[in-house]
């Protein structure tokens, strides 16, 4: 006793379902499948014996089997999918979202596996380690979709953009995984990048060419990501902390008259871009009076800061 589908040996992309159960068998053919796109498939065999062919919900052979109703359970039997039982080719391709049924399925149920809604981003999270990271380091960004999605022909890149300090953004670029559920994201870390905590910008995958479609009907994506407060946004998934070394920073202070006082206390007040608990030198230059000269002070610039001030002595002569 055997069922098998099975890549047709006498025609590329064709397909064939045979059965057979101590007697002669009984085949049905399928069309020619197109190469690099997705088919659905689905073979129906009911309490009558007649078997169905479906190919993207549309019925394309059935016959009457000479096998019993249960052959899938038939404990003696073989039941291949990919291949047949004789020295014929195997299936070369993907597969995904197999099942197997206890019952067969009406044109209704088929038609419900077929008209699946558009696939969705269901969370976005990692595959690097929690930790601190700095430039040149990468992070490994894993979009998981509620289905199988594959990119469609035109597709060149596909780009998540990540929301870093000082209103930066920063972009994870598609790596690999399709076709798949989860598809992966390469962001590389520059000399500039900071983040708290990393988390994208609210929006969507953005595309260069081509679409990101579902696997089994070919309907476009919905590529919005997790709303950012959610628990499926990158934040809540992971912890990723960027800190780089403070950048020079210019700021223009306004020049400070000295009278013949042995010492003055001047505080400047510096902006800055927001960092992570940096240390940074400040130095103040003074000219016009004997036995001036530049001070430095350490600054530390702690979380959330967005502004910062130092206090430096001049030596008045």
């Amino acid at each position: 006793t055997f069922v098998f589908f099975a890549p047709r040996h006498c025609g590329p992309g064709t397909c064939a379902v045979q059965m057979n159960r101590n007697g002669p068998s009984t085949v049905i053919y399928g069309p020619n499948f197109p190469v690099n796109a997705w088919t659905h498939v689905v073979f129906t065999l009911d309490a009558s014996l007649l078997g169905t062919l479906y190919i993207n919900n549309v019925v394309v052979a059935s016959s009457n089997f000479a096998a019993p109703a249960n052959v899938m359970s038939n404990g003696n039997g073989n039941v291949y999918w990919g291949k047949s039982q004789y020295a014929d080719p195997y299936y070369g391709g993907y597969m995904t979202e197999m099942n197997i049924f206890n019952v067969s399925l009406p044109p209704s149920g088929v038609a419900a596996l077929y008209n699946v809604p558009a696939a969705r981003i269901y969370k976005v999270a990692v595959l690097t380690a929690n930790g601190t990271y700095a430039v040149g380091s990468f992070i490994d960004i894993a979009v998981t979709f509620d289905r199988m999605v594959n990119f469609a022909a035109g597709f060149t890149a596909a780009n998540i953009t990540l929301d870093l300090a000082d209103n930066r953004v920063g972009y994870a670029t598609y790596l690999s995984g399709s076709p798949s559920n989860v598809l992966i994201f390469r962001y590389t870390i520059a000399a500039a990048d900071n983040s708290r905590r990393l988390n994208y910008r609210a929006g969507n995958i953005t595309l260069n060419g081509g679409t990101i479609r579902n696997s089994v009907n070919n309907l476009d994506a919905d590529l919005r990501l997790p709303n950012i407060g959610s628990n499926f946004a990158l934040a809540s998934q992971a912890n990723i902390v960027i800190r780089n070394p403070v950048q020079a920073l210019a700021s223009n202070w306004p020049a400070v008259m000295f009278s013949n006082q042995p010492s003055a206390l001047i505080s400047l007040n510096l902006t800055v871009p927001m960092r992570i608990n940096n240390t940074m030198n400040v130095t103040a230059n003074f000219t016009g009076a004997p036995g001036t000269g530049a001070s430095v002070v350490p600054l530390v610039i702690g979380e959330n800061a967005t502004a910062a001030t130092v206090s430096v002595v001049p030596e008045i002569g």
